[in-house]
């Protein structure tokens, strides 16, 4: 059996621009870019596995300040990795 997927994981603006930003995650963007290309040309399915957070997760919130919120701009995926219709997006909460 042939099953593949390509995962893209947190590469929300909360974390790419934000202030928990990761300014490694600039370099990975291209290449992420030119993956995802492929895959949809293969049909190939891309699943975004994206935190999305309550603002009562107090846990969370406690130990990382309020980020990727749920319905926030923080919590969308980056402009340029824009889930198309037919991806599947996984919202994480821990």
């Amino acid at each position: 059996m042939d099953n593949k997927a390509v995962l893209i994981i947190d590469m929300l603006n909360d974390f790419v621009t934000g202030d928990l930003k990761c300014a490694r995650a600039n370099h990975i963007i291209p290449n992420l870019k030119r993956l995802v290309k492929a895959a949809h040309k293969r049909d190939i399915p891309i699943i975004y596995c994206n935190d999305a957070h309550y603002p009562e997760d107090f846990e969370v919130v406690e130990k990382w300040g309020k980020h990727a919120i749920k319905g926030t701009k923080g919590a969308e995926v980056i402009p340029e990795l824009k889930p198309a219709e037919k991806d599947y997006i996984i919202e994480k909460r821990t």
